[in-house]
């Protein structure tokens, strides 16, 4: 599969997934009014940084650069995602197949990190880009057992 087709399938799944109103940005505040490091902060970042990745693959504008895609490597991808969501969102099908969506786009299409690079977790440091390289400062104490989707994610470990 290549990166054409692969956005092409998200561009038609997109069609047909509810979007649980939890996931969208709330109107009108700023993640900047959360107290950075609070898990508020945390989700609000993710809702946004999720939803612009929504709104990129339902809009037939984006521009899309081919490239080819291990075919194998989605699949496992799909199979830790679902795994993860079985774990922490049981019984959440719209929210599975939403995060599903913006999780392929992001890892596979848009080659971005799976959180947004400015997000900061708490007791960690705040994830960053340098000169279009992405940093995960909670990546490099997480061990890949623990999440491992995060080895699709094209954050590195540190500077």
């Amino acid at each position: 599969m290549n990166s054409l087709e692969l956005i092409a399938s998200l561009r038609k799944q997109a069609e047909s997934i509810h979007i649980p109103d939890e996931v969208r940005p709330a109107a009108g505040i700023s993640p900047i009014e959360c107290e950075p490091g609070t898990s508020e902060y945390a989700s609000d970042c993710m809702r946004r940084y999720n939803y612009e990745a929504y709104l990129e693959i339902t809009n037939p504008e984006t521009t899309v650069a081919v490239a080819n895609i291990d075919d194998d490597a989605i699949m496992e991808f799909e199979l830790i995602l679902g795994a993860y969501m079985d774990a922490y969102a049981p019984n959440r099908t719209n929210l599975k197949n939403y995060v599903k969506l913006v999780s392929l786009y992001l890892a596979f299409v848009a080659k971005r990190p799976l959180h947004p690079p400015s997000i900061m977790a708490p007791d960690s440091e705040m994830g960053s880009s340098l000169r279009s390289r992405y940093y995960c400062f909670v990546r490099k104490t997480m061990p890949d057992e623990r999440f491992p989707i995060c080895r699709y994610c094209v954050a590195y470990s540190s500077i």
